[in-house]
Order: C-alpha cells, then structure tokens, then sequence
C-alpha cells in the first residue's frame, strides 16, 4: 500500500502547500514527521481551541502514530491560547494553537518557527464558523513570518491538511483556488503549481491504496455512499454538483446582482442563471446592502434554488449564494 509521502511536495520549494485527500492516506503522519525533523521549531494549528485541547489529551495527542512508529514521545503541554510541543526529552520543539483563539495572543516571537501545520483547515459540515476566517488565517501568518523575507531569510512554509470533505472553504476562497479545484476535479488532475505566488495544490489519489482500503469492514459497510467517496475516493462529499454547468447568457435577462456576481432569469421559463458576466441591473453587496437582497429577491431565489432552477457557473458562486441564501451546498 503506497502511503501519501509529503517529501514529494517539499522538495518542490513552495511557499503554500494545499494536501487535499482520502481518510487515513498519511497525510497528517507525513507532515508531522517531516516537522519534527526540521532543525527549527513548527506549529501546530487547528480552528478550534476545542481541537486543540483534545490534541492535549494522551488518548488524541496527534503524535501518537509517530510515536508509536518510531518510538518517540512526542507531546502537547497545554498552556492557555498558546500550548506548547515538547520533544522526548522535554525540550520545547513548537507550539499548538486554534486559528480561533490566535487573536488572544500579543506580543508573542515566532521566530523560531520554520513551518505552520494547518491540520484539518477545511470546516467540517457542521463546525463553528469563524469570523472572517480567511483573514484570520492571513493575520496569523503575517505575525509568525514577520519581516524576516526583507532580512533575507526564507519565509515560513505552510502545509495545509484537509480531508476531502468540501472545497467550500473560506481560505480557498478568498485565494481564488476554488474555481482551480473544480477545474482539477473535472480533469482528473492531481496537482496544481502557481509559482509566482508560491503555491501548490494537490489531490494525492492511489488507485491501489483506495482498492485496498474499499475491502475493509468500514469501507464494505459504506459502499456508495458520500462518506467512502470523500475518505477513499477523494470526492468532495458535500459538494453538490448537479447544479453547476455553464448556460448560453443570450437566453436570459439580467435581475440583479450581488458583489461580484449576477443573477439572471430566462426569458421564457422559470429559471435563473448566476455567473459573472456583468449588466446593467440593480446592485447589492455583502458589507451593506445584503439585507435589502434577501428582502427583495431571497424568497423566489431560495425556492429556485431549492427546486433545482438556479443554475451556478462554478461551484465558487453557487457556494456564495448559498450562504447567502442560509442553504445548505
């Protein structure tokens, strides 16, 4: 069974590493060993500070395979907002923090730290939001880099986790990499480069590693499910795609829009249409005016929406409207 091997990444020498896979492929396995080895100091970030005091607990350290692997004892030592990551000998070898909480802490250096793991970045279906989460994220990391790029050193590298759960994330988002993701998706691709912002994208999938897995007691019991397609499969379990299809824009005509994205309605039946070609229509936004849009238009969009007559040119767009509209994608 071929394993997911995070050194293959690495050693591309990206900035901002996405690792988007099935269940128990080794992907948080890697990642924490290749951390331990740095010569520098890692941290280990969750969204929650739930999470992260799980992560405390000997039953759920996220160590323990690696510990029980090579015989190390690795360990979390909860502290407040700011828990630490001791080594087997006691030493201090990073930190463990929720994305959540990261605002509490002030005045803290994070020099010494060469890598943020972000394990499990993307939201469970039914996880606590957080406020403004992509700039959370983008705060966080601009407070442990600092300005040690314009010192000539090397910016702190990032290795984001997830299952393959949802691309609806907000980090995702707000990096424009959700239209990328289902452009991977739809062609099979498994990998994705942007040098000139210093990123990967990967979807790691072994034909073998699922055929093996699909033969075991949990997989033969969820056969055909969404649960087995995201944790063997690596589909995107709660993503709706039956919706999301490009239309011919000369069969509608322009309602409103919202943000960045308009809503048309065709001409002859009943039926909308949301992409990004711009008209001239009435405008709402998220900051403001997202109030008057759910009053004016949210009743006859939310039952398109929900009878199946509304139609998304990405699955970015139908994931705003979505939330807009407090339905599920």
């Amino acid at each position: 069974m071929k394993y997911y091997d995070v050194h293959e990444d690495l050693d591309r020498g990206l900035t901002f590493n996405f690792i988007i896979g099935g269940r128990g492929i080794g992907k948080t396995f890697s990642s924490l060993r290749s951390a331990v080895s740095l010569s520098g100091n890692f941290i280990y970030l969750r969204r929650s500070k739930t999470e992260i005091e799980l992560c405390a607990l000997p039953e759920t350290n996220p160590f323990k395979a690696i510990n029980n692997y090579d015989g190390t004892d690795y360990k979390i030592q909860r502290a407040g907002d700011l828990s630490t990551i001791l080594d087997p000998e006691g030493s201090v070898r990073g930190y463990a923090m929720a994305l959540s909480t990261f605002g509490n802490l002030r005045g803290v250096d994070f020099s010494d730290v060469d890598l943020i793991l972000f394990d499990e970045f993307v939201p469970q279906k039914n996880a606590r939001p957080i406020k403004a989460e992509d700039e959370a994220f983008f705060n966080l990391y601009e407070t442990v880099n600092r300005n040690r790029e314009l010192d000539g050193r090397p910016p702190v590298r990032v290795l984001m986790l997830s299952n393959a759960v949802s691309i609806n994330s907000p980090i995702l988002a707000a990096l424009g990499l959700v239209g990328i993701l289902e452009r991977m998706i739809a062609k099979g691709k498994e990998y994705y480069i942007d040098r000139d912002r210093s990123i990967l994208v990967r979807l790691p999938y072994d034909d073998g590693f699922a055929a093996e897995k699909s033969m075991t007691a949990l997989y033969k019991l969820t056969a055909g499910s969404r649960y087995a397609d995201h944790a063997i499969g690596n589909k995107f379990a709660y993503d709706s795609w039956y919706n999301v299809r490009s239309r011919p824009l000369g069969e509608y005509s322009p309602v409103c829009s919202y943000d960045d994205l308009y809503i048309y309605a065709h001409k002859s039946r009943r039926e909308y249409y949301v992409c990004r070609s711009a008209a001239d229509c009435p405008h709402y936004n998220s900051t403001d005016t997202q109030l008057n849009f759910r009053k004016n238009h949210g009743i006859r969009f939310r039952d398109a929406a929900i009878s199946g007559k509304m139609i998304f040119c990405d699955f970015a767009a139908k994931a705003v409207m979505y939330e807009v509209l407090k339905l599920d994608t």
